[in-house]
């Protein structure tokens, strides 16, 4: 009898040997690229939970062509998997993934509000997850079979696997010119710009300049005034075109407020019959003036430039033609403005000097721009 239990007992023993000795083998071999190592933490430690949690886990993982197997780092694994969760409620669960090339991913998972008998199945589902948005965030996404199931691969496909297109920066600074031509002159200006885009698409900007130009006053003659100014200005802008880095095309409209200094030029004759030309002040003003135009921009950086194209409308009433200046000789004699009296032979037409607020134009405009932030 005693021959017969050392038997029995030697058999068992040699079983459980080969058993253990058929599972750490299945633990340590993975194919190579297939890999993910699987630490599962519970508190307190309970073997038969543990148990099935790995189960339910491993399933998931093998939908995905993944062998869950132990391996250290460097040792060609794709990812580590740590689940640590307390016990019997299994909430909050920490989920945590991370390869060697030093990705991580962390989630706190709520499962208190399922059934008991659902939240293996939710933690497992989670850390699948976690562990495709990883996988799919770096470069070893790569070595991830083309053998998952067709409705898998669709998902991951709608999830926005390729790369993120670089997005146009928040708030930016820039210098721009541009030249203008009215219905009879023409002016140009200098500005100092800031930029900034509150919405992807939307933009508003803010204009600070100067402004000179000319204005033909007496078409007969070639009499022409002159202004100088300042002006303020704000547009709002919608890009046309996917936000981007690169090219793009945005529709643009806005206000500008312009103090305007005028000069106007005459031409004046003496009694003797010669004549000179005479330079007098005009006053200023305030004029306004609506735009409405295009910008074609490229970013490359942090730099961009935009050449823009606007209708300017005026919105500041056309003033009155005002007569040109009078002189005295010495002996008390006036001199005249030519074109302010009748002259045979001569028709002369006379218009009052008009500022950028007055008259309908258009105009040409350059700016170059440099990023404050580091969006996209």
């Amino acid at each position: 009898m005693m021959h017969c239990k050392q038997a029995l007992l030697g058999s068992c023993g040699a079983c459980s040997v080969v058993l253990s000795m058929a599972t750490a083998h299945a633990q340590t071999v993975c194919r190579t690229g297939h890999g993910v190592d699987l630490a599962i933490e519970l508190e307190p430690a309970e073997v038969t939970a543990r148990e099935k949690l790995e189960q339910r886990l491993s399933a998931e993982l093998r939908a995905r062509d993944l062998d869950v197997c132990a391996l250290g780092p460097g040792q060609g694994r794709l990812a580590h998997v740590h689940v640590r969760a307390p016990l019997p409620a299994l909430s909050p669960t920490r989920l945590r993934v991370d390869t060697d090339a030093g990705a991580v991913l962390e989630r706190h998972l709520d499962v208190s509000a399922l059934p008991p008998e659902a939240r293996l199945s939710a933690i497992a589902s989670a850390a699948d997850e976690l562990l495709s948005s990883l996988l799919q965030s770096t470069a070893t996404s790569a070595a991830r079979p083309a053998t998952a199931p067709a409705d898998r691969v669709a998902r991951e496909a709608g999830s926005g696997s390729a790369q993120p297109v670089a997005q146009l920066p928040s708030l930016e600074l820039g210098l721009g010119g541009g030249a203008a031509l009215f219905q009879h002159g023409q002016g140009y200006q200098g500005e100092l710009l800031g930029r900034w885009r509150p919405l992807s698409r939307w933009s508003a900007t803010v204009r600070v300049g100067a402004d000179r130009g000319s204005s033909e006053i007496n078409s007969s003659f070639d009499l022409k005034g002159r202004f100088t100014g300042w002006h303020v200005g704000l547009d709002a802008g919608f890009e046309l075109l996917k936000p981007a880095r690169g090219f793009g095309l945005s529709a643009q409209a806005g206000l500008t407020l312009a103090r305007v200094q005028r000069t106007e030029e005459w031409l004046v004759a003496n009694p003797e019959g010669s004549s000179q030309t005479s330079f007098s002040p005009a006053g200023s003003s305030w004029e306004v003036a609506s735009r409405v135009g295009m910008e074609a921009s490229w970013h490359a950086g942090s730099w961009g430039a935009a050449l823009g194209l606007a209708a300017l409308l005026p919105l500041t009433a056309t003033r009155q033609s005002t007569p040109g200046p009078t002189m005295t000789n010495d002996n008390g004699q006036f001199y005249a403005l030519i074109a302010a009296g009748p002259i045979p032979g001569i028709s002369a037409v006379e218009r009052p000097l008009s500022g950028p607020g007055e008259e309908l134009g258009g105009e040409l405009s350059l700016r170059l721009w440099i990023a404050l932030d580091s969006s996209g």
